[in-house]
């Protein structure tokens, strides 16, 4: 067992090989402390936290919804350090994805983002626009790593409502971000 301390967090280290050979001292540390890191090759891998008045759904709700931000925040950092693209190819990608909240900081698709992620707004999707999603987050030129489009659509799944919609017979009007 390690304990670390960084910025004002204090954090006990167990090692995979430590849950086999000491799992009562990593138990002790999970009550009293409410959470250890495990280590496989001297990574940290898996974040352990102490559930014991059996309350699952909301620390794993709080886990997921913290993980698409963390997400999410990385997503927008590589972009805005890999430039970002013309606005012609991105009037192509809105037009191919609807996917401009990676772009604009402050623009209507990233406020929408911003109040899904915090819980006070409730997308709803259906399984057409997961893919599309998934596809588009995908691309090369984008750089995102599995895992972060893993955690930001697999939080989306989580707390949204899957939907069949209706197909709509009149032409929405386009809505300018910058408005």
């Amino acid at each position: 067992m390690l304990a670390v301390e960084r910025r004002n967090i204090s954090m006990d280290f167990y090692t995979v090989r430590d849950m086999r050979t000491t799992p009562k001292s990593l138990w002790d540390s999970l009550t009293t402390d409410g959470s250890v890191v495990i280590t496989n090759n001297s990574k940290p891998t898996a974040l352990m936290l102490d559930i014991s008045d059996g309350s699952l759904e909301e620390p794993l709700k709080a886990v997921r919804q913290a993980k698409a931000m963390i997400a999410f925040n990385s997503m927008r950092e590589r972009a805005a350090m890999n430039g970002f693209i013309s606005n012609a190819e991105i009037e192509a990608e809105i037009a191919a994805a609807r996917i401009s909240a990676l772009r604009l900081r402050n623009g209507a698709p990233a406020r929408a983002v911003g109040l899904i992620l915090s819980g006070h707004l409730i997308p709803c999707y259906d399984h057409r626009i997961m893919l599309e999603y998934r596809q588009v987050l995908q691309r090369p030129k984008f750089r995102f790593r599995p895992a972060e489009i893993n955690a930001l659509l697999g939080w989306f799944k989580q707390n949204g409502r899957s939907v069949v919609p209706a197909p709509v017979e009149m032409q929405m009007p386009f809505v300018d971000e910058a408005d």
